[in-house]
């Protein structure tokens, strides 16, 4: 409601149009998500800390929308100047999760979660208290078959001290059928989000919760 209030006051406000950008993403309106952000990027004289966030909210829109091709390209554009360096690697890190859930060649999807691992670690570091960075860390190392090696476990251990309180059930289950992951957000995305509760199964056996 504070977001369309603020817009219809003034149409232009480029804070409006990221703020409303937010409550698409979270209802699920990844297309009206889209248009805040592109409304943002077309005005000139939005600051460019704004226009970093409205191409940051962007990406992550395209990485609903299925287009995580797109999402890379925008994310990298970003890379190193992004005002938030561990939201950055997050996308980035579930950007690749997203390309290794669609691919259906066997040589990239191993490369895809390489990929994923290497920046969801920067983001760990960068961020450590976002159990979902961890889990999706977790679920990627599972899906690559690399669960045996030292920092996998590690990330388990870590994951078991820190977050008990967001085990795969109930609460990560519950957590994957948030409306942001269902409206008009893409087959594509919907199976990386089935594919992390996967890894996170397979992660149980090394304990994970």
């Amino acid at each position: 409601m504070a977001a369309r209030k603020a817009l219809k006051i003034n149409s232009s406000l480029p804070l409006a149009h990221i703020a409303q950008a937010r409550v698409c993403r979270a209802k699920g309106n990844h297309q009206g998500a889209l248009k805040a952000c592109d409304e943002v990027l077309r005005q000139a004289r939005a600051p460019g800390s704004t226009r970093t966030e409205a191409s940051m909210q962007k990406a992550f829109a395209l990485v609903f929308l299925g287009k995580p091709g797109a999402a890379l390209k925008t994310a990298m554009t970003l890379y190193p100047r992004g005002t938030d360096p561990g939201n950055l690697s997050w996308l980035v890190g579930r950007t690749y999760f997203t390309l290794a859930a669609r691919s259906g060649t066997r040589p990239k999807v191993a490369k895809y979660y390489d990929d994923a691992i290497r920046w969801l670690q920067k983001c760990v570091q960068e961020n450590p208290e976002r159990w979902y960075v961890r889990a999706h860390l977790i679920g990627a190392y599972a899906l690559a078959g690399r669960l045996k090696e030292p920092e996998a476990k590690a990330a388990i251990d870590k994951y078991h001290n820190k977050f008990m309180d967001w085990p795969l059930c109930p609460a990560i289950r519950n957590w994957a059928n948030h409306q942001r992951f269902q409206g008009d957000a893409h087959g594509d995305f919907r199976a990386a989000i089935h594919e992390l509760l996967r890894g996170l199964e397979i992660a149980r056996a090394e304990g994970f919760p």
